[in-house]
């Protein structure tokens, strides 16, 4: 039995109760509000020791948690700090309408560094905010590319090197959680979903249908008979060595609009007409490449060009430069010694007959004993097949002269539509008809290419029909073969891909770490081999033309441009400012060919069907040697007041005594026959293929024939 003080006590305690039935009128309590912190901050998600950050973001809110567009002030942050030229630690300035964007302009001169473990935004109204910022030693963005380049050498596989690569650069990022990565590299990093951050969107997998699209057309021209009988006209004319490989030179020169339809064009018409000829498939890889690049970043009218003049036309209206951006760019086209002297190379290896390194091993090798590619290459992931023979019958030129012709027609047409109309929609009516150059720097090549390889193809498969070459079976077998044979080049190109992507500047930022170390740091006059070298660092350990010439180009123009003032010289049309443009330009060119990771490098062995690593590494001494020499003979005296006009010849004169002397002939005049003879009986004795192709694939039975007509 409960007593009355009991009974007292729990009715007081019911009563006092929040939200009991027996408290009568009493209003319920309010519930604690929960205050939304004042800011947020968004920051990379690792950062590098002493490496400006490309962008951080503060935004303020409201208790509610809603956008304090109101918020002007000017808050205490610690862990950021703003170097500009004048200041190596500035104010961060207040907020503009709630927000704090501070980013990094190099052109500008303007850093930002995350110079703390912790960033600390105190508004002094309300608690403050902080966020952990993982940082990492500054060279360790350097260490994917440092593997691949290990398994590039050993063992020399592409597909192997560049997956441990991105494994290894994604668990930098993961502080060292080796399976998380791992599962990132699969489930992020090789996927085409461009929703989400570092995966490949949309324009990469139009660069990946168009390499399928034209891998069908050359199928089908093949299978049909046309491309053989557009090689026996061809062979009529370019009947040796040396004037097939002229005939590849002047063929690349006129596939001058876009440098990546180049490559696949080139190569994939001109390798019978090459293998008939017994050059090997490096060499013809290198011509291939060599006049991909350098005939865009020369050619008055291409889409290198037009990408180039939008650049400096940002950097002039940023600067306040007086004066044409194109006529700047085509003052400096002299200036682009790596190009010029990279085309001039090629003319000579040609005309002297002489090569030396891995090169001349190569054409030793396929002159004397008819192996185009190394014997021991069978691996589809290392040596891209090749096309069968077409079936005996009737071979027709104008089925491959039509698609071909129509390709180049729908190209050329489709990238003045494309960039006329995105100009119109840009600008309106009130402008005019827009000129080529600017419709060129608007255009949509990959969207072009895309639609013009797949039209050419059907209408290859039409043609071959219509002329009876091929039944609508046949045609449309041929037409998904090639689809099948471009699969490991596709792999490769993938690939390359997302170890860019694992460098970029929203993961390990590889390119603001060499941006970085590569500041210019010397006087006016130097400025252009500086440029010229860490350019070219920059376009090799990354891959991308793009991204070196997007964050190089601007850099040293604002460079050049500022020391100009001091000298009261400011002048677009300065030499030592026209040497940096063409220094950037030609670095790009140069890190290019020495990249294994550049798509007109894979490209290039691909519509080769040459061994990728094979190419990179026959191709790589070349580079070097021109590449020296533009540094030696270019833009060293370039630095004294010498003109291009005088620099030219001598370093041309350069390359031929070097060729002379440091080169030999790939076969002696008299010792062609029999050389290519016996080794060639011997490895058919053995059962093993006698043009060097891998055991089960067709042999090409018209090398042959072209034996005797290989001569140094």
């Amino acid at each position: 039995m409960l007593n009355g003080r009991a009974i007292a006590f729990l009715l007081a305690v019911l009563l006092a109760a929040p939200g009991s039935a027996m408290s009568g009128d009493r209003a319920p309590a309010e519930e604690k509000l929960v205050e939304h912190p004042r800011f947020s901050i968004e920051v990379p998600p690792i950062v590098l020791t002493d490496v400006p950050v490309r962008r951080i973001v503060i935004r303020a809110y409201d208790a509610a948690g809603k956008p304090d567009l109101s918020y002007n002030e000017q808050p205490l942050i610690s862990g950021i700090r703003l170097a500009l030229p004048q200041s190596d630690d500035a104010k961060l300035g207040p907020f503009h309408n709630g927000v704090l964007e501070l980013t990094t302009d190099q052109h500008e001169g303007r850093k930002i560094y995350i110079s703390a473990p912790e960033i600390v935004v105190d508004g002094g109204d309300r608690k403050s905010a902080s966020v952990s910022v993982p940082r990492t030693f500054r060279w360790l963005a350097l260490v994917p590319a440092a593997v691949a380049l290990a398994l590039c050498l050993w063992p020399r596989n592409f597909v192997l090197a560049m997956f441990v690569a991105i494994w290894s650069g994604l668990a930098i990022l993961d502080g060292g959680n080796l399976f998380h990565a791992f599962v990132q590299t699969i489930d992020s990093f090789v996927s085409f979903d461009g929703e989400q951050p570092g995966t490949l969107g949309g324009v990469h997998l139009s660069i990946l249908a168009v390499m399928l699209f034209f891998g069908s057309l050359f199928a089908v021209l093949t299978a049909g008979g046309g491309l053989s009988a557009l090689t026996d006209r061809l062979a009529l004319r370019a009947n040796t060595r040396e004037r097939g490989q002229l005939a590849m030179l002047l063929f690349g020169i006129f596939m001058f609009l876009d440098d990546y339809a180049h490559a696949l064009i080139v190569g994939k018409t001109l390798r019978p007409l090459s293998d008939r000829l017994k050059i090997s498939r490096e060499k013809f890889a290198f011509l291939v490449d060599t006049t991909a690049a350098p005939v865009a970043a020369l050619a008055v009218v291409s889409t290198w060009v037009a990408a180039e003049r939008g650049t400096l036309r940002v950097v002039f209206e940023d600067l306040g430069i007086a004066g044409s951006p194109t006529a700047t760019l085509l003052a400096s086209l002299p200036y682009c010694f790596y190009p010029i002297l990279m085309l001039t190379f090629a003319a000579l290896v040609i005309f002297l007959g002489h090569d030396f390194g891995p090169m001349l091993r190569a054409e030793g090798r396929a002159a004397t004993q008819g192996h185009l590619s190394r014997p021991d290459l069978s691996d589809p992931a290392v040596l891209p097949p090749v096309e069968p023979d077409p079936p005996s019958g009737i071979k027709r030129a104008r089925n491959a002269v039509i698609p071909l012709v129509l390709l180049f027609a729908l190209a050329a047409v489709g990238l003045w539509w494309t960039g006329r109309s995105e100009l119109l929609a840009l600008v309106g009516d009130q402008a005019g008809e827009p000129g080529l150059l600017d419709a060129l720097e608007h255009a949509n090549p990959s969207r072009v290419m895309l639609f013009s390889a797949f039209i050419a193809s059907v209408a290859a498969v039409a043609l071959a029909v219509w002329s009876r070459s091929l039944s609508l079976q046949q045609g449309l077998s041929a037409w998904v073969s090639g689809l099948q044979r471009m699969v490991p080049a596709a792999l490769i190109l993938v690939l390359s891909w997302s170890f860019q992507r694992v460098c970029d500047a929203d993961h390990l930022n590889t390119a603001g770490f060499l941006a970085e170390i590569g500041q210019p740091r010397v006087t006016l006059e130097w400025l252009p081999l500086v440029a010229f070298v860490t350019v070219g660092l920059m376009t090799a350990v990354l891959g991308s033309t793009w991204a070196a010439l997007a964050m190089a180009l601007p850099t040293y123009l604002s460079v050049t441009h500022a020391l100009l003032v001091d000298l009261n010289e400011p002048d677009a049309m300065h030499p030592l400012f026209l040497a940096t443009i063409g220094a950037v330009i030609g670095g790009t060119v140069f890190g290019r060919h020495c990249s294994p990771i550049s798509d007109t490098t894979i490209f290039a062995s691909a519509s080769s069907s040459c061994s990728h690593l094979d190419h990179v590494f026959t191709q790589l001494p070349y580079a070097l040697c021109v590449g020296g020499v533009v540094v030696l003979f270019g833009y060293a005296p370039v630095a004294y007041g010498y003109s291009p006009v005088a620099l030219l010849p001598v370093a041309t004169l350069v390359l031929i005594l070097l060729l002379q002397f440091g080169g030999r002939p790939v076969v002696t005049e008299g010792t062609a026959a029999t050389a290519a003879a016996a080794p060639t009986e011997k490895k058919a004795d053995a059962g093993e293929p006698a043009d060097g192709k891998a055991p089960g694939r067709p042999a090409d039975a018209r090398q042959p024939a072209a034996a005797g007509a290989a001569k140094a």
